[in-house]
């Protein structure tokens, strides 16, 4: 006869399960610690399982959320940075000469821009490709004892697959 469990003892037993679960005590020992039946751990730990693995996806897209805003802001501040190095230069020069005595005199000169922030926009974008994985497979050989494998950085195994037909 099975004894149904109150919403509060599946609650608690599920809380305990975890820790036994994470502790490394196997599915036989947790259940004979809490006084269930075996087949209800290994339900339970199924269960917890799929919640964290929720959590890790969230967890992992919240991270990924929270470093693409950083670049966004890091690109801004290239891209303002790019368009300050075209303004023109203005020199001023303030000397001494015996005929007129002090002088100041001023020049302009047009700027083309310092590439340099044109690349921190490239690597902006770069990082951002990476994080999204918008980025296509790259083609890798592996010489070894066991002969050539050919396989692609980037693919899933499904890809994989049907790469390996090709």
């Amino acid at each position: 006869m099975t004894i149904k469990r109150k919403p509060a003892q599946v609650e608690r037993d599920r809380r305990l399960i975890a820790t036994l679960y994470l502790q490394g005590k196997i599915q036989p020992e947790i259940a004979y610690e809490l006084k269930i039946s075996q087949s209800t751990v290994s339900r339970e730990i199924k269960l917890l399982v799929e919640d964290w693995k929720k959590e890790r996806v969230y967890d992992i897209n919240e991270a990924k959320a929270k470093e693409l805003a950083k670049i966004d802001v890091l690109e801004l501040e290239y891209w303002d940075a790019w368009s300050r190095s075209q303004n023109d230069a203005v020199k001023r020069i303030k000397g001494m000469s015996k005929t007129q005595g002090e002088y100041e005199s001023t020049s302009t000169e047009g700027q083309v821009g310092d590439a340099r922030f044109l690349q921190g926009v490239m690597d902006c974008i770069k990082q951002r490709c990476a994080i999204l994985g918008v980025e296509a497979p790259k083609a890798v050989m592996h010489e070894g004892e066991i002969g050539v494998i050919k396989g692609y950085v980037g693919f899933s195994p499904a890809q994989w697959e049907s790469q390996k037909s090709k």
